[in-house]
């Protein structure tokens, strides 16, 4: 009843109601009205702890899923390093087998121009050999011819 003194109208006119079982009620009402609020706010707990566990448990999988991803980061940082570092070892092998090439191809012209010096050299004293054996052959000619026009002269100075 608005705007009247809160409390039980079940009797207004104080007939079948004491004050005291009035007070009973109330506090029986008190009770139960408490015990509802205490049973929502248990609810509202549990749903608050299930939310939290639920946000705990998402929270758990995002650092997983982190720490994971970070991991494969870190692998793929260091595989990426690791074929650099090859690739940095191929390299320098490849331009230490250059350098070898280069010496090797300096070394193998170095030896043709000595081959060839020496097929020159070989070629020019077999040139010197032969001259000398045509000269010597000369030499034998013109004293063969020599002895020749000495054994004519012989033979005409006998023949006078």
């Amino acid at each position: 009843m608005p705007h009247k003194e809160k409390r039980c109208y079940c009797d207004e006119l104080k007939k079948s109601i004491s004050y005291k079982l009035e007070q009973e009620v109330k506090i029986y009402w008190r009770g139960v009205l408490r015990q509802r609020e205490l049973a929502e706010e248990k609810i509202r707990a549990a749903a608050l702890a299930e939310a939290a566990k639920k946000k705990a448990e998402e929270e758990r999988i995002a650092e997983e899923e982190r720490l994971k991803k970070e991991q494969e980061e870190r692998e793929e940082k260091e595989k990426k390093e690791k074929l650099e570092e090859e690739e940095r070892e191929k390299l320098e092998k490849a331009e230490n087998d250059a350098a070898l090439l280069a010496a090797a191809n300096a070394k193998i012209k170095r030896l043709e121009k000595a081959k060839k010096a020496a097929e020159d050299a070989a070629k020019s004293e077999k040139e010197k050999v032969e001259a000398e054996k045509e000269q010597a052959k000369l030499k034998e000619q013109a004293e063969a011819e020599k002895d020749a026009e000495k054994k004519k002269e012989l033979i005409k100075k006998m023949d006078e």
